[in-house]
């Protein structure tokens, strides 16, 4: 029995030998893989740091979104200033003399500008006042466009800076020696031009 186990031991150790013995010398150095270019292949696609790729295009992806709600809350802003100006309403108040100048003129200079500057207390609205030479020749222009034929006073209403209505407040001729009539006459036409429409 002792034998037997002991031919056992012997068959298996030879068989170990033989299988270790039998993989010559440079088969063995062939199938091995030198440890430096194991290294360099598994490091090779990797030389640069790793980047969490998901969290910087989700970053790419924020900055993208809040690019574009600044460019749309850009946009309607400027919209609206658009709209703003293109309904804001101006009105102007011209009054046109000649060089030589006499008292009535002088009074309906002083009277008009004293109704505009009562009527701007009561509406809270603004009116530019421009006094105005005729005969200076670069004001000759208005002779025309306001259909001017001595001193007057002319209110013109512009909306979104484009001239909408006009009035030559004619009566003031009129009522030059009636100052409290002068001043209601101007004060009205002021809350008519204000009031009316814009022809567009």
């Amino acid at each position: 029995m002792l034998r037997s186990n002991s031919m056992a031991y012997i068959l298996v150790a030879s068989a170990l030998i033989f299988i270790l013995t039998s993989c010559s010398k440079p088969e063995q150095e062939k199938s091995k893989i030198p440890e430096d270019q194991v290294r360099t292949d598994s490091l090779q696609n990797h030389s640069e740091p790793y980047v969490d790729t998901i969290t910087k295009n989700a970053g790419n992806l924020n900055k993208d979104s809040a690019n574009e709600l600044k460019a749309k809350e850009k946009k309607r802003r400027n919209d609206s200033l658009r709209a703003a100006k293109k309904s804001e309403v101006k009105i102007l108040a011209y009054y046109f003399h000649p060089t030589a100048r006499c008292v009535t003129c002088r009074n309906i200079e002083a009277y008009s500008y004293e109704a505009i500057q009562e009527w701007e207390k009561k509406n809270k609205m603004s009116v530019t006042w421009n006094e105005l030479n005729i005969e200076d020749s670069l004001n000759e222009h208005y002779i025309n466009e306001f259909s001017l034929q001595f001193s007057s006073l002319v209110i013109v209403k512009y909306v979104g800076g484009k001239k909408d209505k006009w009035k030559n407040l004619e009566g003031t001729w009129k009522l030059v020696n009636d100052k409290s009539s002068f001043m209601k006459y101007v004060m009205h036409e002021l809350n008519q031009l204000a009031k009316e429409k814009s022809l567009e």
